[in-house]
């Protein structure tokens, strides 16, 4: 989907230099263009955070586990731990640091408009539902009290919420029932 959008946007910024169609397509062009970029180089590095945090050993022996954007978490029930993680930092906590849990999803704010404004705020308005929304954990830790969980919003806000949803049944199954 990014490479698309960075293809549409270069078409448009070439296809409109120097004609007479108005300087909206070009800003249009270059705002497409620079926004794809960003997600493209966001995703490579995301990808190499993922790989890392799924080479760790405790990852790999985690009943559930899951990263995306920066974030990520692991159970491993036997040991009874919880590791959280983010691009700052990564932490192991034991099931009794774990205070609380829930989940938020946020997906309103869409505007209906075909005007490159319209557009923009649109793009705007998922960014910030985004960066709102995902799975948190507070625990027994003055530097670090809460911890987000992203969730991939690429099939809308209910592929995010079924995901969501799953973690807060892992967590009511197996951190709730242990003390």
């Amino acid at each position: 989907m990014n490479y698309v959008l960075l293809i549409i946007g270069l078409f448009v910024i070439f296809a409109s230099w120097g004609e007479k169609v108005g300087g909206g397509f070009v800003v249009l062009g270059i705002a497409l263009a620079v926004f794809s970029l960003v997600k493209i180089f966001k995703e490579i590095s995301s990808n190499k955070s993922e790989n890392e945090f799924l080479s760790l050993p405790f990852v790999q022996a985690a009943d559930y586990k899951h990263c995306y954007d920066g974030t990520a978490i692991a159970i491993n029930k036997k040991e009874k731990k919880l590791l959280l993680g983010s691009t700052e930092k990564l932490k192991l906590y034991e099931f009794d640091q774990i205070r609380e849990w829930e989940y938020k999803i946020y997906s309103d704010g869409s505007v209906v408009t075909g005007n490159l404004a319209g557009i923009a705020q649109n793009m705007n308005n998922r960014q910030q539902n985004e960066n709102g929304s995902g799975f948190f954990v507070r625990v027994k830790d003055i530097d670090f009290p809460e911890w987000r969980i992203a969730f991939d919003f690429g099939g809308g806000s209910k592929s995010a919420e079924k995901e969501a949803t799953k973690w807060m049944e892992i967590f009511s199954q197996f951190v709730k029932n242990d003390y």
